[in-house]
This record gives C-alpha cells, sequence and structure tokens, in this order.
C-alpha cells in the first residue's frame, strides 16, 4: 500500500513496514495521514502473511504531532477527526499483532502518543520526546494519559505531562519512556526487534500446542 503521505513495506519474516511520507510537515498527523494509518493497519492487522508490525517516519523524523492547521474546526468535523485517529491507537494498542515504534527525531504531542502505545519503542540516541500538548493549552490525547504511566508510573509521566520537557533517545530508556536505544540503523533495530517477538510467540505458541 502507498499513498501521497504513507509507505508500505513487506521485510523478512513477515514484517509490515509502514512509513509516515511528508518530512517536510515532519510526518505531523494530518487528516490524510491519519486516514492512511488506519487503513495501513488494518490492512496490517487482517493480512495473515503479516506477523508484525514496525511505524516509522521519514526525513529523519518520526512525528511532530497533531496537524494545527487541521485544529479549530466545527465540533462535527472535530469529533470526526478525533475519532480516526482514536481508532489508530486503538489498532495499535489493542490489535492481534506486535508493534514496534522506530523514532528517529522529533516525536512530540499526538506523535509521542503514537509511539508511546506501541509495544516497544526503539529510539535512536538524537530522538527526541516531549508531550507538548500543555505548550499549546491541549490536555493529553490520543491515549496519553493511558499508556505514559503504563510506561514511566504514573509520578513521572504526570511531571512529564505537567513540564512539557523534551527527553532525548538515552534519557528516553531509562525513564521506560523508550525500551531500546538503536545500535546502528534505527528502523533495522526495530524490524529486528519485531522479528523477536514473532520468534517469541511461535515459541509460546508451540508450548501449548
Amino acid at each position: 500500500m502507498t499513498s501521497d503521505c504513507l509507505r508500505t513495506e513487506d521485510r523478512t519474516g513477515g514484517i509490515r513496514l509502514i512509513a509516515m511520507m511528508e518530512p517536510d510537515r515532519r510526518n505531523a498527523l494530518s487528516d490524510a495521514m491519519r486516514g492512511a494509518l488506519r487503513d495501513a493497519l488494518r490492512l496490517a492487522h487482517d493480512d495473515a502473511a503479516v506477523k508484525a508490525i514496525v511505524i516509522t517516519g521519514s526525513g529523519g523524523c518520526f512525528c511532530a504531532g497533531g496537524d494545527i492547521k487541521g485544529m479549530g474546526q466545527p465540533a462535527p468535523v472535530a469529533l470526526e477527526r478525533l475519532e480516526v485517529v482514536h481508532d489508530v491507537i486503538r489498532l495499535i494498542a489493542l490489535g492481534p499483532k506486535p508493534v514496534v515504534a522506530a523514532v528517529e527525531g522529533v516525536a512530540y504531542g499526538g506523535g509521542m502518543s503514537l509511539a508511546a502505545c506501541c509495544d516497544v519503542v526503539v529510539a535512536a540516541e538524537g530522538a527526541r520526546f516531549c508531550v507538548s500538548f500543555s505548550r499549546v493549552g491541549l490536555v493529553p490525547d490520543m491515549g496519553a494519559m493511558w499508556s505514559l504511566p503504563r510506561r514511566m508510573g504514573a509520578a513521572r509521566a504526570q511531571r512529564m505531562m505537567l513540564d512539557g520537557r523534551e527527553v532525548k533517545g538515552p534519557e528516553a530508556v531509562e525513564l521506560g519512556l523508550a525500551d531500546l536505544l538503536a545500535d546502528g540503523d534505527t528502523v533495522d533495530a526495530a524490524v529486528s526487534e519485531a522479528q523477536r517477538l514473532v520468534h517469541l510467540f511461535l515459541l509460546e505458541k508451540a508450548l501449548y500446542e
């Protein structure tokens, strides 16, 4: 599947790579990006050949968050936009297949939420995470109030939400916001981790058969 803002690629071992492809906008979650992500995730979960999913960005950036230009819409339109992006979060957090985030560059606001709800977050050393909602007068969204306490503990999550402080890859791993620091190419490291998860699942399945 390929669209103007999204590209998918199948890697060895049943890994589906989903890449956000609007680097000039730092892969912000425009309406088109939200819809394309939802469609790509649904297709991946429904495809028996796909065993795990890797989500990444492009242009050295993961995702800068929500599209500010798309905000301020009438209530029905705003609710529809929220429903689409919440479908994306549910497909990642509650879908039947493991999802790994490969984070390079910024993962701000909704982009940070997108990564945090994945089963595993692989971060580049220079990755930059920020719960930036408070900087623009918004409540943390896209599951952040659920995913951050699960990853970091309630106190650390609350502090990050209140401070809006940026943390880089190594500190993100220390805090639990990310799971692994990439040694080399971030996408390749995330694909390897996804392959490892598939292998573990197959081993566990064999034990109970």
